[in-house]
């Protein structure tokens, strides 16, 4: 009997079958909490309606601004020195345009509005930029004094129907800023309009 662990003879082990290793050493995936799980579980198509649901809301918020403005433009008396009212519509008009052309970009870019838009109004191409300024916008509604001016045949005055507008333009660029915040994964994969722009160009990326 040699003093050679029977190991370390030449051939030792060879056609002999391996034991398998300790349960210990056995790779195991790494936990995943409840809410990691839940979010990879709603995957890219929730993300994707949150997303479009909000563009949506913007559009129709913008449609209403526009139509109640112009009203209050065609009632206005410009025999009168009170132009308030009509500065207050033309600004309704002119930002809430500026609002939606934006959000059609997004929906189907068109290369040289896209670019115009992203080099004098950047701001819209991040959500926080684009949250202050639908905030922003929405006060316009409560600033517009239509007198007695009707919304068409619905019987609403226009006074009226513009602070509803505006309460739920407050709540849509509060609701952006609340989801990029508190439920980031909802605009983790968010893409602003990139219709026109070169990607080798040397304009920075607009954060998210």
């Amino acid at each position: 009997m040699s003093g050679t662990p029977a190991w370390a003879e030449p051939g030792a082990g060879i056609g002999q079958p391996v034991a398998p290793p300790p349960a210990a050493y056995v790779g195991t995936a790494p936990p995943v909490d409840a809410a990691t799980a839940a979010s990879a579980a709603k995957g890219p198509a929730a993300k994707n309606i949150v997303q479009r649901m909000l563009s949506i809301l913007n559009l129709g918020i913008c449609s209403a601004m526009i139509c109640a403005a112009t009203y209050t433009i065609l009632e206005v008396d410009f025999n009168t020195d009170d132009f308030a009212s009509a500065f207050v519509a033309i600004y309704m008009i002119l930002f809430s345009s500026l609002l939606a052309l934006y959000e059609f970009m997004w929906w189907a870019g068109v290369g040289w509005i896209n670019k115009y838009l992203r080099k004098n109004f950047g701001f819209l191409y991040g959500i926080k930029g684009k949250a202050a300024f639908i905030i922003f916008t929405a006060f316009l509604n409560f600033g517009l004094d239509a007198g007695d001016t009707d919304v068409g045949d619905s019987g609403m005055d226009v006074e009226k129907f513009t602070f509803i507008v505006g309460i739920v333009m407050v709540g849509s660029g509060v609701a952006h800023l609340l989801v990029y915040f508190k439920y980031y994964e909802y605009f983790a994969n968010y893409q602003a309009p990139s219709a026109g722009l070169n990607p080798t160009s040397d304009e920075p990326a607009e954060p998210v």
